[in-house]
Protein backbone atom coordinates (compact mmCIF):
# COMPACT_ATOMS: atom_id res chain seq x y z
CA UNK A 1 0.00 0.00 0.00
CA UNK A 2 1.15 3.46 -0.82
CA UNK A 3 3.08 4.84 2.31
CA UNK A 4 0.76 8.39 1.76
CA UNK A 5 -2.55 6.17 1.71
CA UNK A 6 -1.78 4.24 4.53
CA UNK A 7 -0.82 7.03 6.64
CA UNK A 8 -4.40 8.75 5.25
CA UNK A 9 -6.31 5.36 6.62
CA UNK A 10 -4.48 5.66 10.14
CA UNK A 11 -4.92 9.16 10.47
CA UNK A 12 -8.65 8.93 9.40
CA UNK A 13 -8.91 6.21 12.58
CA UNK A 14 -7.30 8.12 15.27
CA UNK A 15 -9.79 11.56 14.39
CA UNK A 16 -12.36 9.05 14.54
CA UNK A 17 -11.65 7.30 17.42
CA UNK A 18 -10.87 10.56 19.11
CA UNK A 19 -14.29 11.91 17.78
CA UNK A 20 -16.56 8.96 19.32
CA UNK A 21 -14.44 9.53 22.61
CA UNK A 22 -15.49 12.73 23.33
CA UNK A 23 -18.77 12.81 21.82
CA UNK A 24 -19.65 9.54 23.83
CA UNK A 25 -18.01 10.90 27.11
CA UNK A 26 -20.57 13.64 26.91
CA UNK A 27 -23.33 11.16 26.37
CA UNK A 28 -21.92 8.88 29.43
CA UNK A 29 -24.30 9.26 32.61
CA UNK A 30 -21.81 8.90 34.98
CA UNK A 31 -23.97 7.89 38.22
CA UNK A 32 -21.19 6.62 40.72
CA UNK A 33 -18.22 7.58 38.34
CA UNK A 34 -16.55 10.68 38.57
CA UNK A 35 -16.35 12.96 35.50
CA UNK A 36 -12.05 12.21 35.90
CA UNK A 37 -12.72 8.61 35.92
CA UNK A 38 -14.90 8.95 32.78
CA UNK A 39 -12.43 10.89 30.95
CA UNK A 40 -9.73 9.13 31.72
CA UNK A 41 -11.14 5.49 30.36
CA UNK A 42 -12.39 7.12 27.57
CA UNK A 43 -9.18 8.54 26.56
CA UNK A 44 -7.71 5.11 27.23
CA UNK A 45 -10.09 3.42 24.95
CA UNK A 46 -9.59 5.97 21.88
CA UNK A 47 -5.69 4.98 22.03
CA UNK A 48 -6.46 1.35 21.95
CA UNK A 49 -8.44 1.87 19.46
CA UNK A 50 -6.29 3.76 17.25
CA UNK A 51 -3.42 1.46 17.74
CA UNK A 52 -5.57 -1.83 17.06
CA UNK A 53 -7.21 0.33 13.92
CA UNK A 54 -4.04 0.94 12.82
CA UNK A 55 -2.80 -2.61 12.94
CA UNK A 56 -5.89 -4.07 11.02
CA UNK A 57 -4.96 -1.02 8.50
CA UNK A 58 -1.29 -2.09 8.42
CA UNK A 59 -2.65 -6.16 7.92
CA UNK A 60 -4.99 -6.30 5.98
CA UNK A 61 -3.97 -4.62 2.42
CA UNK A 62 -7.53 -4.85 1.14
CA UNK A 63 -9.30 -1.12 1.62
CA UNK A 64 -12.76 -2.08 1.89
CA UNK A 65 -11.42 -4.88 4.38
CA UNK A 66 -9.95 -3.00 6.45
CA UNK A 67 -12.46 -0.24 6.57
CA UNK A 68 -15.16 -2.24 7.48
CA UNK A 69 -13.09 -4.27 10.48
CA UNK A 70 -12.32 -0.79 11.80
CA UNK A 71 -15.69 0.48 11.58
CA UNK A 72 -17.08 -2.19 13.32
CA UNK A 73 -14.62 -2.58 15.99
CA UNK A 74 -14.80 0.50 16.92
CA UNK A 75 -18.94 0.38 16.99
CA UNK A 76 -18.77 -2.76 19.02
CA UNK A 77 -15.99 -1.73 21.36
CA UNK A 78 -17.46 1.69 22.15
CA UNK A 79 -20.56 0.31 22.63
CA UNK A 80 -19.51 -2.32 24.92
CA UNK A 81 -17.85 0.28 27.02
CA UNK A 82 -21.06 2.70 27.07
CA UNK A 83 -23.04 0.49 28.54
CA UNK A 84 -20.53 -0.55 30.75
CA UNK A 85 -19.77 2.42 32.12
CA UNK A 86 -22.54 4.65 31.94
CA UNK A 87 -24.15 3.98 35.14
CA UNK A 88 -28.01 4.73 36.51
CA UNK A 89 -30.20 3.81 34.01
CA UNK A 90 -31.07 -0.02 32.36
CA UNK A 91 -29.65 -1.87 29.60
CA UNK A 92 -32.11 -0.73 27.45
CA UNK A 93 -31.81 2.66 27.85
CA UNK A 94 -27.96 2.95 27.36
CA UNK A 95 -28.57 0.78 24.24
CA UNK A 96 -31.21 3.44 23.21
CA UNK A 97 -28.91 6.35 23.47
CA UNK A 98 -26.03 4.48 21.96
CA UNK A 99 -27.98 3.51 19.13
CA UNK A 100 -28.92 6.73 18.75
CA UNK A 101 -25.77 8.11 18.63
CA UNK A 102 -24.85 6.19 15.44
CA UNK A 103 -27.85 6.96 13.73
CA UNK A 104 -26.83 10.29 14.12
CA UNK A 105 -22.85 9.79 13.24
CA UNK A 106 -24.43 8.05 10.15
CA UNK A 107 -26.02 10.99 9.35
CA UNK A 108 -23.02 13.41 9.79
CA UNK A 109 -21.06 10.43 7.44
CA UNK A 110 -23.63 10.39 4.65
CA UNK A 111 -24.26 13.99 4.36
CA UNK A 112 -20.62 14.82 4.71
CA UNK A 113 -19.81 12.41 1.75
CA UNK A 114 -22.75 14.36 -0.04
CA UNK A 115 -21.28 17.62 0.53
CA UNK A 116 -18.24 16.27 -0.54
CA UNK A 117 -18.98 14.77 -4.45
CA UNK A 118 -20.48 17.91 -5.35
CA UNK A 119 -17.63 19.88 -4.24
CA UNK A 120 -14.63 20.88 -6.47
CA UNK A 121 -12.21 19.10 -3.54
CA UNK A 122 -8.89 17.52 -5.04
CA UNK A 123 -8.63 15.07 -2.49
CA UNK A 124 -12.63 14.28 -1.57
CA UNK A 125 -11.35 11.52 1.15
CA UNK A 126 -9.72 14.51 3.52
CA UNK A 127 -12.58 16.75 2.91
CA UNK A 128 -15.03 13.99 3.87
CA UNK A 129 -13.02 13.56 7.30
CA UNK A 130 -13.03 17.01 7.18
CA UNK A 131 -16.72 17.98 6.83
CA UNK A 132 -17.52 15.32 9.19
CA UNK A 133 -15.41 16.66 12.00
CA UNK A 134 -17.47 19.90 11.35
CA UNK A 135 -20.53 17.69 11.92
CA UNK A 136 -19.43 16.28 15.40
CA UNK A 137 -18.23 19.45 16.41
CA UNK A 138 -21.85 20.76 15.88
CA UNK A 139 -23.17 17.99 17.69
CA UNK A 140 -20.91 18.50 20.39
CA UNK A 141 -22.19 22.03 20.83
CA UNK A 142 -26.01 21.39 20.51
CA UNK A 143 -25.40 18.42 23.27
CA UNK A 144 -24.14 20.65 25.71
CA UNK A 145 -26.44 23.02 25.05
CA UNK A 146 -29.87 21.43 24.82
CA UNK A 147 -29.89 18.17 23.14
CA UNK A 148 -28.22 16.24 26.17
CA UNK A 149 -31.27 16.63 28.43
CA UNK A 150 -33.90 16.47 25.91
CA UNK A 151 -32.41 13.08 25.31
CA UNK A 152 -32.16 11.87 29.29
CA UNK A 153 -35.67 13.04 29.52
CA UNK A 154 -37.03 11.00 26.82
CA UNK A 155 -35.07 7.77 27.91
CA UNK A 156 -36.12 8.37 31.77
CA UNK A 157 -39.73 8.66 30.07
CA UNK A 158 -39.58 5.57 27.90
CA UNK A 159 -38.03 3.36 30.80
CA UNK A 160 -41.42 3.19 31.97
CA UNK A 161 -42.53 0.77 29.84
CA UNK A 162 -39.25 -1.65 28.94
CA UNK A 163 -41.09 -2.68 25.33
CA UNK A 164 -41.15 0.92 24.31
CA UNK A 165 -37.45 1.76 24.69
CA UNK A 166 -36.89 -1.69 23.16
CA UNK A 167 -38.99 -0.78 20.40
CA UNK A 168 -37.34 2.59 19.59
CA UNK A 169 -34.42 1.12 19.65
CA UNK A 170 -34.96 -1.46 16.68
CA UNK A 171 -36.76 0.89 14.74
CA UNK A 172 -33.58 3.69 15.03
CA UNK A 173 -31.52 0.76 14.33
CA UNK A 174 -33.45 -0.08 11.57
CA UNK A 175 -33.37 2.88 9.90
CA UNK A 176 -29.39 2.70 9.97
CA UNK A 177 -29.52 -0.65 8.50
CA UNK A 178 -31.91 0.74 5.68
CA UNK A 179 -29.61 3.08 5.08
CA UNK A 180 -26.41 1.21 5.18
CA UNK A 181 -28.06 -0.90 1.97
CA UNK A 182 -29.42 1.73 0.36
CA UNK A 183 -26.67 4.39 0.49
CA UNK A 184 -24.23 1.33 -1.06
CA UNK A 185 -26.64 1.20 -4.30
CA UNK A 186 -26.92 5.29 -5.01
CA UNK A 187 -23.35 5.61 -4.22
CA UNK A 188 -22.82 7.12 -7.49
CA UNK A 189 -25.94 9.17 -7.50
CA UNK A 190 -25.71 12.29 -5.32
CA UNK A 191 -29.64 13.10 -5.78
CA UNK A 192 -30.60 9.63 -5.00
CA UNK A 193 -28.23 9.59 -2.04
CA UNK A 194 -29.50 13.14 -0.61
CA UNK A 195 -33.37 11.36 -0.99
CA UNK A 196 -32.20 8.63 0.98
CA UNK A 197 -30.23 10.60 3.80
CA UNK A 198 -33.61 13.15 3.80
CA UNK A 199 -35.92 10.14 4.52
CA UNK A 200 -33.68 8.29 7.20
CA UNK A 201 -33.43 11.88 8.34
CA UNK A 202 -37.13 12.47 8.55
CA UNK A 203 -37.96 9.06 10.17
CA UNK A 204 -35.20 8.90 12.96
CA UNK A 205 -36.54 12.84 13.75
CA UNK A 206 -40.22 11.16 13.56
CA UNK A 207 -39.40 8.64 15.94
CA UNK A 208 -37.73 10.62 18.74
CA UNK A 209 -41.20 12.85 17.98
CA UNK A 210 -43.31 10.44 19.10
CA UNK A 211 -40.90 9.02 21.93
CA UNK A 212 -40.71 12.67 23.01
CA UNK A 213 -45.07 12.70 22.84
CA UNK A 214 -45.04 9.01 25.07
CA UNK A 215 -43.49 10.65 27.61
CA UNK A 216 -45.17 14.20 27.67
CA UNK A 217 -48.47 11.89 27.88
CA UNK A 218 -46.69 9.62 30.60
CA UNK A 219 -45.81 12.74 32.57
CA UNK A 220 -49.34 13.74 32.83
CA UNK A 221 -50.76 10.74 33.68
CA UNK A 222 -47.78 9.88 36.12
CA UNK A 223 -48.60 13.60 37.62
CA UNK A 224 -52.35 12.42 38.38
CA UNK A 225 -51.16 9.56 39.88
CA UNK A 226 -48.84 11.75 42.02
CA UNK A 227 -52.06 13.96 42.66
CA UNK A 228 -54.35 10.88 43.53
CA UNK A 229 -51.50 9.23 45.61
CA UNK A 230 -51.42 12.48 47.52
CA UNK A 231 -55.06 12.07 48.23
CA UNK A 232 -54.95 8.37 49.25
CA UNK A 233 -52.40 9.59 51.92
CA UNK A 234 -54.17 12.27 53.16
CA UNK A 235 -57.63 10.25 53.29
CA UNK A 236 -55.21 7.71 54.95
CA UNK A 237 -53.81 10.44 57.30
CA UNK A 238 -57.39 11.29 58.31
CA UNK A 239 -58.58 7.91 59.00
CA UNK A 240 -55.70 7.61 61.17
CA UNK A 241 -56.26 10.99 62.94
CA UNK A 242 -59.83 9.85 62.93
CA UNK A 243 -59.16 6.68 65.11
CA UNK A 244 -56.85 8.37 67.53
CA UNK A 245 -59.43 10.86 68.63
CA UNK A 246 -62.09 8.16 68.92
CA UNK A 247 -59.56 6.70 71.07
CA UNK A 248 -58.91 9.69 72.86
CA UNK A 249 -62.11 10.22 73.32
CA UNK A 250 -62.23 6.40 75.28
CA UNK A 251 -59.08 7.39 77.01
CA UNK A 252 -60.85 10.17 78.48
CA UNK A 253 -64.28 8.54 79.15
CA UNK A 254 -62.49 5.23 81.13
CA UNK A 255 -60.66 7.72 82.50
CA UNK A 256 -62.91 8.29 85.99
CA UNK A 257 -63.18 4.43 86.02
CA UNK A 258 -59.38 3.85 86.36
CA UNK A 259 -59.17 7.00 88.60
CA UNK A 260 -61.22 5.16 91.07
CA UNK A 261 -59.66 2.15 90.46
CA UNK A 262 -56.46 3.61 91.83
CA UNK A 263 -58.16 5.67 94.49
CA UNK A 264 -59.58 1.79 96.18
CA UNK A 265 -55.49 0.48 95.57
CA UNK A 266 -54.56 4.16 97.54
CA UNK A 267 -57.37 3.43 100.46
CA UNK A 268 -56.61 0.14 100.73
CA UNK A 269 -52.57 0.71 101.51
CA UNK A 270 -51.70 -1.20 98.08
CA UNK A 271 -49.07 0.69 96.51
CA UNK A 272 -47.55 -1.43 94.40
CA UNK A 273 -51.18 -2.44 92.71
CA UNK A 274 -51.67 0.84 91.69
CA UNK A 275 -48.28 1.69 90.64
CA UNK A 276 -47.98 -1.89 88.35
CA UNK A 277 -51.87 -0.46 87.28
CA UNK A 278 -50.83 3.01 86.28
CA UNK A 279 -47.74 1.43 84.26
CA UNK A 280 -50.12 -0.99 82.24
CA UNK A 281 -52.53 1.79 81.46
CA UNK A 282 -49.54 4.49 80.32
CA UNK A 283 -48.38 1.48 78.24
CA UNK A 284 -51.72 1.40 76.53
CA UNK A 285 -52.38 4.98 76.13
CA UNK A 286 -48.57 5.39 74.60
CA UNK A 287 -49.38 2.44 72.25
CA UNK A 288 -52.31 4.40 70.69
CA UNK A 289 -50.12 7.12 70.15
CA UNK A 290 -49.36 8.29 66.53
CA UNK A 291 -45.91 7.61 66.12
CA UNK A 292 -43.19 9.92 64.45
CA UNK A 293 -40.19 8.87 62.54
CA UNK A 294 -38.82 12.23 61.72
CA UNK A 295 -41.06 14.89 62.47
CA UNK A 296 -41.61 15.65 59.08
CA UNK A 297 -45.65 14.99 58.83
CA UNK A 298 -45.63 13.57 55.34
CA UNK A 299 -43.05 11.25 55.56
CA UNK A 300 -44.54 10.43 58.80
CA UNK A 301 -47.64 9.59 57.17
CA UNK A 302 -46.20 7.37 54.66
CA UNK A 303 -44.05 5.55 57.06
CA UNK A 304 -46.95 5.26 59.17
CA UNK A 305 -49.56 3.78 55.98
CA UNK A 306 -46.22 1.18 55.37
CA UNK A 307 -46.06 0.46 59.12
CA UNK A 308 -49.73 -0.66 59.16
CA UNK A 309 -49.43 -2.66 55.53
CA UNK A 310 -46.20 -4.41 56.90
CA UNK A 311 -47.90 -5.70 60.03
CA UNK A 312 -51.33 -6.57 58.08
CA UNK A 313 -49.19 -9.17 56.38
CA UNK A 314 -46.92 -10.12 59.03
CA UNK A 315 -44.03 -8.23 57.81
CA UNK A 316 -41.13 -6.84 59.97
CA UNK A 317 -41.09 -2.98 59.62
CA UNK A 318 -38.32 -0.58 61.40
CA UNK A 319 -37.50 2.47 60.40
CA UNK A 320 -34.68 5.14 61.27
CA UNK A 321 -35.21 8.23 59.45
CA UNK A 322 -33.10 11.50 59.45
CA UNK A 323 -33.55 14.27 56.93
CA UNK A 324 -31.25 17.12 56.40
CA UNK A 325 -31.78 20.72 57.14
CA UNK A 326 -31.00 22.02 53.48
CA UNK A 327 -32.76 19.01 51.63
CA UNK A 328 -33.64 20.57 48.28
CA UNK A 329 -36.16 17.93 47.49
CA UNK A 330 -40.18 19.01 48.43
CA UNK A 331 -41.55 16.71 50.33
CA UNK A 332 -44.23 15.42 48.15
CA UNK A 333 -42.17 14.37 45.63
CA UNK A 334 -39.88 12.58 48.47
CA UNK A 335 -42.62 10.37 49.88
CA UNK A 336 -43.48 10.07 46.47
CA UNK A 337 -40.45 8.24 45.70
CA UNK A 338 -40.16 6.94 48.98
CA UNK A 339 -43.61 5.60 48.83
CA UNK A 340 -42.80 4.06 45.07
CA UNK A 341 -39.98 2.13 46.77
CA UNK A 342 -41.39 1.34 50.23
CA UNK A 343 -44.73 -0.46 48.13
CA UNK A 344 -42.04 -2.40 45.78
CA UNK A 345 -40.37 -3.62 48.32
CA UNK A 346 -43.39 -4.61 50.72
CA UNK A 347 -44.65 -6.86 47.64
CA UNK A 348 -41.59 -8.25 47.21
CA UNK A 349 -41.02 -9.43 50.52
CA UNK A 350 -44.64 -10.76 51.00
CA UNK A 351 -44.34 -14.72 51.23
CA UNK A 352 -40.56 -14.95 51.64
CA UNK A 353 -39.51 -16.96 54.85
CA UNK A 354 -38.43 -14.30 56.94
CA UNK A 355 -40.47 -11.02 55.77
CA UNK A 356 -39.23 -7.73 56.15
CA UNK A 357 -38.68 -4.40 55.38
CA UNK A 358 -35.90 -1.69 57.16
CA UNK A 359 -36.09 1.97 55.58
CA UNK A 360 -32.97 3.57 56.91
CA UNK A 361 -31.82 7.80 56.15
CA UNK A 362 -29.31 10.02 56.91
CA UNK A 363 -27.06 12.78 55.74
CA UNK A 364 -23.57 11.61 54.07
CA UNK A 365 -20.93 14.32 52.58
CA UNK A 366 -23.66 16.65 51.33
CA UNK A 367 -25.99 14.29 50.09
CA UNK A 368 -28.91 12.70 51.61
CA UNK A 369 -28.81 8.82 51.19
CA UNK A 370 -32.62 7.30 51.56
CA UNK A 371 -32.03 3.15 51.45
CA UNK A 372 -34.60 0.64 51.24
CA UNK A 373 -33.57 -3.13 52.54
CA UNK A 374 -36.18 -6.05 52.29
CA UNK A 375 -36.47 -9.21 52.00
CA UNK A 376 -37.09 -11.13 47.89
CA UNK A 377 -37.18 -14.09 46.39
CA UNK A 378 -33.54 -15.28 44.63
CA UNK A 379 -35.80 -14.93 41.43
CA UNK A 380 -36.90 -11.94 41.57
CA UNK A 381 -36.42 -9.01 38.59
CA UNK A 382 -35.63 -5.42 39.85
CA UNK A 383 -37.10 -3.94 36.75
CA UNK A 384 -40.78 -5.42 38.07
CA UNK A 385 -41.30 -2.92 40.41
CA UNK A 386 -44.46 -0.25 39.54
CA UNK A 387 -43.19 3.54 39.82
CA UNK A 388 -39.83 2.87 38.95
CA UNK A 389 -40.14 4.86 36.01
CA UNK A 390 -41.80 7.72 38.28
CA UNK A 391 -39.20 7.82 40.79
CA UNK A 392 -35.93 8.04 38.14
CA UNK A 393 -37.83 11.18 36.70
CA UNK A 394 -38.83 12.92 39.73
CA UNK A 395 -35.14 12.79 40.73
CA UNK A 396 -33.67 13.67 37.77
CA UNK A 397 -34.93 16.95 38.64
CA UNK A 398 -32.84 16.67 41.87
CA UNK A 399 -29.34 15.26 40.25
CA UNK A 400 -30.39 12.16 42.03
CA UNK A 401 -29.09 8.51 41.53
CA UNK A 402 -31.55 5.18 42.20
CA UNK A 403 -29.52 2.19 43.02
CA UNK A 404 -30.74 -1.06 42.97
CA UNK A 405 -29.16 -4.91 44.58
CA UNK A 406 -30.03 -8.02 45.01
CA UNK A 407 -28.39 -10.37 47.14
CA UNK A 408 -28.33 -13.47 49.86
CA UNK A 409 -31.96 -12.84 49.88
CA UNK A 410 -32.21 -9.13 50.20
CA UNK A 411 -32.92 -6.29 47.53
CA UNK A 412 -31.36 -2.78 48.36
CA UNK A 413 -32.85 0.32 47.15
CA UNK A 414 -30.50 3.49 47.70
CA UNK A 415 -31.61 6.74 46.55
CA UNK A 416 -29.01 9.75 46.92
CA UNK A 417 -29.88 13.04 46.47
CA UNK A 418 -27.44 16.16 46.69
CA UNK A 419 -28.52 18.37 49.04
CA UNK A 420 -28.43 22.13 48.48
CA UNK A 421 -25.06 24.20 49.37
Amino acid sequence: MDPDRLFFYVFRVVCTSITHGILLSVLIRRGEHSRRLVHVSMAFLTLLISVLGGIIIIAVPSVLVHTTLTAYMMLVVMGLFFCFISSGSALTERLFIYIMYVAVFMLSVGYSNLIVSVLPVGDKEYAQLAVRTAFSAVLLVLLKVSLLDRLYKVVDGLSVHGLEITMFSWLIGLCVLEYSLISSIFVDNPVMNLVVLLLLTFMIISIFAIASRIVHLTEREVEAERIEGRHRLLESELEAERIFVEKAKEIRHDQRHHDRIVLEYLDEGNIEEARRYLGAHGDSVESDRLQSWCGNQLVDAQLRIACRSCLGRGIAFTADIRLGESFVMEDADFVSVMGNLLENAIHAAEGTESPSVAVFSRVMDDKLLLEIKNSAADHISLSEGTGLGSVKRILSQYDGLLLQDCSDGFVISRVIIPLGD
